[in-house]
């Protein structure tokens, strides 16, 4: 399992990604375009999820991957969902729960999503 927080309450570095509503292109998806906040933010630990998921996928091949969070915890997982099926393993089965997700990104952009986990 793959758990994400959200805001915490007086973190400024929380709350400026929050408001970082820019969007930027997605990599490999025409069209997609991403939350500049969340996206920034998730880029900063995505080595360390990747590290993670590859160790846990090793260890247990054959399991399922739960990914949850809530609020901006919720986005993040939302990415890291992404990530995981693109980098580590397509086929992987992964589950994704989110609470009070905000939009992560543009039309194009949710449509890849929902073709990943559909």
């Amino acid at each position: 399992m793959l758990s994400f927080r959200g805001t915490n309450g007086p973190d400024l570095d929380n709350w400026v990604t929050n408001i970082n509503g820019a969007r930027i292109s997605y990599p490999g998806v025409a069209g997609g375009l991403v939350h500049a906040g969340f996206y920034g933010a998730y880029q900063k630990v995505q080595s360390q999820v990747r590290s993670a998921m590859s160790n846990l996928i090793s260890a247990h091949p054959n399991s399922k991957i739960f990914i949850t969070g809530h609020s901006l915890g919720g986005a993040l997982a939302v990415l890291a969902g992404m990530d995981i099926k693109a980098y580590l393993s397509p086929s992987q089965m992964i589950t994704l729960y989110t609470y009070g997700q905000p939009r992560v990104g543009n039309v194009e952009l949710s449509n890849y999503i929902f073709s990943l986990f559909n």
